[in-house]
């Protein structure tokens, strides 16, 4: 049989988490939060990363400020937060580009050891164009035209066709 002592200590004890865990859970974010856009003011990625700042600036409580680091096919802003502390505090804003990038050149990140994926905003299609002109039927000749519009849906779909 358990005594009073040993049931208040329990309940103590389970207050005492419950308490720690919901202070812990408040604490982020307790200072403004840096997202680094890796790509250029105005485009797609920035306006929704902007929207998405506004957002959570409103619903937490704390600054959510946007820094555009574009360049060197979105190495230059990745690299930067992938060199920042590893504290949430600087989060990184990147178009899918930002995965295919290592294997088309060297990079000085690695995105599976260097990064956490936390949340995917949403996808854009990428359409590819020429002139009429130009006598090409599709994207690649391996490329049938029934494929074109999956070729549309991302950008994987365009880079794994053409270097295929």
């Amino acid at each position: 049989m358990v005594g009073n002592r040993a049931r208040v200590a329990l309940l103590l004890a389970i207050t005492t988490c419950c308490i720690t865990t919901t202070a812990i859970a408040q604490q982020y974010p307790s200072r403004t939060v840096r997202m680094v856009v890796a790509a250029p003011p105005g485009g797609l990625t920035d306006i929704v990363a902007r929207s998405v700042a506004q957002f959570l600036q409103e619903k937490l409580g704390q600054a959510f400020v946007v820094e555009n680091i574009a360049g060197a096919s979105s190495t230059i802003g990745a690299v930067q937060v992938a060199r920042s502390a590893p504290d949430g505090y600087t989060l990184l804003v990147n178009p899918s580009l930002f995965v295919i990038t290592p294997m088309l050149m060297s990079v000085q990140y690695d995105v599976a050891k260097d990064f956490t994926p936390i949340s995917n905003f949403g996808t854009v299609p990428i359409a590819v164009g020429i002139n009429p002109a130009i006598p090409a039927k599709n994207a690649h000749p391996s490329v049938p035209p029934s494929n074109v519009e999956a070729l549309t849906k991302c950008i994987d779909h365009v880079v794994g066709a053409l270097t295929a």
